[in-house]
């Protein structure tokens, strides 16, 4: 390997790039860049590239650059490209190739974007035109990159064989264009035949020109080339003196054909270029169009199964004739999407996925790693690593992937990818947010539990324990005191964990729910005995409109609903009252409505939406943290259960108060008013 052509160390402006929005490479730390043909030198680039990059510790990219029209066909220089690239591809570095009719601007734009800083190529064969004009690849890179290090490396290659004629070969097309040109001159023979019968024209090499021109436009240089040359023979048989001869009788005539020969060639050559770049561009036009539709059809799918049947569907589509991915799942990768989806693989197609997808490398059909196979597989990358495994059959195995093939299926399983981690991702934050609310779920019932179980446990040892050992000496009513207080105690320790087995069984669909007709009334008599009884010093007032019609559900949890709000209204108010009345609906149907209403200081508008939460607790007027929060949100859960809906209001009246409003629709049967 030689030393560098160009160091670029004196550049004043090398620091400071950025700041100045030139494009060059600015020093932070050293990226090469490889350019390798279709050689047998490719490889030995590709070593001493990597060998330089270890060195360096520096990332590298390596290149391979075609003109438009001038794709490698040869399969053996085609297989040759293949090995390099994979080669290139494990031993770190990443691999591209352009297609573009200055390859060195393409590489050089290439270089600039990727920050490049060093050049790798090798020591092209040199001919005698080169000796002479010192033009080459190599030259041109030297001359148009002098901010950039250059290493020459010597690849020898075998010596060529010789040959007749280095005549690349000819499209597929050829034969379709070479009767194209015959039929084109023809056509141009018979209107300069009628021409020269109607006008005395002295020249009429204008009309095979138009020919070759309408050849290349529509089947290319070849067509073109071909054109003329059987321009050039019939305007001499047909229209130069002496006629119907190929000899030419004026020295000027000779002058004539040949530089209509010359232009011919010329402009048909231009414009069958042309010709094969718009179709180049055009075909371009249509893989991007394919990405676009790809991407939007992956960004609108949210549901990771939807995203690998959408990929598989359309890679198939584009790419192969069979496609599957498959994706890590309990330490294994699982075949999850399959286009047909009767395709299964074969034991040797899961072991090369399963070594894509640890090596991170390609096996399968053309590779290295099983290349018997009729698949090859691909590893998905994406930023925090390989997601799952893509593996296609193509549709022409004799044949390697073309170089807009490659690209192509790059972009698209870069896309796939992609898709796939943000489908991961959400699942993960899914899974995240419900483990964040889990664990504030179980902070906050350890709280409500160390409070509410250890207060009233507390409360019901001290009393036991004072009457073990005083209550021979205490007087009578001090211990009914005590009993009393134990009593109350136990009874909130009940309630306590009833409402723990409620809300559990509520989040479970254990509750089973009676589907009965419930008049409200007795419903609402029965819950304010009970709180009665409960609270002795709890006052409650209880209105109740005649003739209210029957609900559906179960009359027990209706009266739990009404204790339980009764018993959050005695937390913080001394008073409560509750109503029950009926309302018209604009559907002509009836609603039953009751409501509980307290005179404590009410709920703060911030809070209003948040109190038929679990363990949510308002604070007392002292600021203290009142009963379990379970209260609220049970009777949330039994109400909806029956078929009626729960809000509160508050302030309820005078500013002051909270109004809870349960709304149940009406059962057909009504209440006898008697």
């Amino acid at each position: 390997m030689t030393a560098t052509a160009k160091d670029g160390i004196d550049d004043p402006m090398a620091d400071t790039p950025r700041q100045n929005a030139i494009e060059a490479p600015w020093e932070v730390s050293d990226r090469l860049l490889a350019c390798v043909g279709a050689d047998a030198g490719a490889e030995i680039v590709i070593r001493a590239a990597g060998r330089l990059a270890t060195r360096l510790n520096a990332a590298w990219i390596v290149v391979h650059a075609e003109r438009p029209g001038r794709e490698e066909t040869d399969p053996v220089r085609l297989k040759r490209l293949d090995s390099a690239l994979h080669l290139a591809e494990r031993l770190g570095a990443e691999t591209r190739r352009l297609i573009a009719v200055d390859t060195v601007g393409e590489i050089l734009r290439l270089a600039r974007r990727e920050n490049v800083t060093q050049f790798v190529v090798g020591r092209p064969r040199q001919t005698l035109w080169r000796r002479l004009t010192g033009a080459g690849f190599v030259a041109a890179l030297a001359e148009r990159a002098p901010e950039v290090s250059l290493h020459v490396v010597n690849a020898p290659a075998p010596p060529p064989r010789r040959r007749a004629l280095a005549i690349p070969a000819p499209p597929a097309r050829l034969w379709t264009g070479i009767a194209a040109a015959f039929a084109g001159v023809a056509l141009a023979v018979g209107v300069g035949e009628a021409l020269t019968l109607a006008l005395d024209l002295p020249n009429l090499s204008m009309v095979f020109l138009l020919a070759v021109l309408g050849c290349a436009a529509t089947y290319g240089p070849w067509s073109a080339v071909a054109a003329s040359l059987l321009s050039a023979l019939a305007y001499n048989f047909f229209f130069i003196q002496p006629l119907h001869t190929f000899s030419i009788a004026e020295p000027q005539e000779v002058l004539s054909l040949l530089v209509f020969l010359i232009v011919a060639v010329l402009t048909g050559s231009l414009a069958g270029r042309v010709h094969d770049q718009a179709t180049a561009a055009s075909q371009r036009a249509e893989a991007i169009a394919a990405l676009y539709d790809f991407s939007r059809k992956l960004a609108g799918a949210a549901r990771l199964d939807d995203v690998l049947q959408a990929s598989a569907t359309h890679l198939r589509r584009t790419q192969g004739d069979a496609v599957a991915l498959l994706l890590p799942q309990d330490g294994d990768l699982q075949l999850r999407a399959a286009c047909p989806p009767d395709r299964a693989l074969s034991a040797g197609e899961v072991g090369a996925a399963r070594w894509a997808f640890d090596k991170q490398e390609v096996s399968g059909w053309r590779t290295h790693t099983l290349p018997d196979l009729a698949m090859q597989f691909r590893p998905l990358l994406s930023p925090r690593g390989a997601v799952g495994v893509c593996g296609f059959t193509p549709k022409q195995p004799d044949a390697p992937l073309a170089p807009e093939q490659e690209r192509e299926l790059a972009a698209l399983l870069e896309q796939t990818a992609l898709a796939i981690d943000r489908s991961l991702l959400i699942g993960e934050a899914v899974r995240a947010a419900a483990l964040e609310d889990n664990e504030k779920l179980r902070t906050t019932l350890l709280s409500s539990l160390s409070h509410d179980l250890r207060t009233p446990l507390s409360s019901i040892t001290g009393a036991v324990t004072t009457l073990r050992q005083f209550g021979a000496q205490m007087p009578e009513t001090d211990r009914d005191d005590l009993l009393a207080s134990i009593e109350e105690e136990a009874a909130r320790l009940s309630r306590f964990v009833a409402n723990l087995l409620d809300m559990s069984r509520i989040e479970s669909g254990a509750l089973k729910l009676r589907r009965d007709l419930i008049e409200p009334s007795e419903s609402v008599r029965a819950a304010a005995e009970r709180i009665q009884k409960t609270f002795p010093g709890f006052r409650i007032e209880t209105s109740v409109a005649p003739g209210l019609p029957f609900i559906g559900g179960d009359a027990q949890m209706l009266e739990q609903v009404l204790f339980n709000l009764l018993d959050n209204a005695h937390k913080y108010a001394g008073n409560a009252a509750i109503h029950a009345r009926r309302e018209k609906q604009s559907d002509g149907s009836e609603t039953v409505v009751i409501s509980v209403t307290d005179d404590g200081p009410g709920v703060k508008p911030a809070d209003l939406a948040r109190i038929f939460e679990k363990f949510y607790r308002g604070g007392r007027p002292d600021g203290r943290k009142a009963g379990t929060g379970l209260g609220l949100s049970i009777c949330k859960g039994l109400v909806e259960a029956m078929g009626g809906t729960i809000e509160a209001q508050s302030p309820a009246a005078r500013r002051r108060g909270t109004r809870i409003l349960l709304r149940f629709p009406a059962a057909r049967m009504k209440v006898d008013p008697a």
